[in-house]
């Protein structure tokens, strides 16, 4: 499962953010694994005509959530570096 999140992923040991993510999106083959790390705005412009559930699911989610992030379900959002 994965999902758009309000914040991009910091370093792995920075300090957990608040943060706000969307409804998870199904993908138990991980048809849209390529995508993580990028903002709505770039997937919904990779993803083209599809007839794939998953991809058409995701490409509707990336235009309503077009600045943010897409990641794994249950990822911890941390800052990009810790002071």
């Amino acid at each position: 499962m994965f999902g758009f999140y309000s914040k991009r992923l910091g370093w792995k040991d920075g300090t957990p953010v608040r943060f706000y993510q969307s409804s998870y999106i199904d993908d138990p083959y991980s048809v849209t694994q390529k995508y993580v790390d990028m903002t709505g705005e770039k997937i919904y412009k990779l993803i083209g005509d599809t007839e794939d559930k998953t991809l058409k699911q995701l490409k509707e989610q990336a235009r309503i959530y077009y600045d943010w992030y897409y990641y794994p379900a249950n990822t911890i959002i941390t800052t990009m570096c810790s002071l």
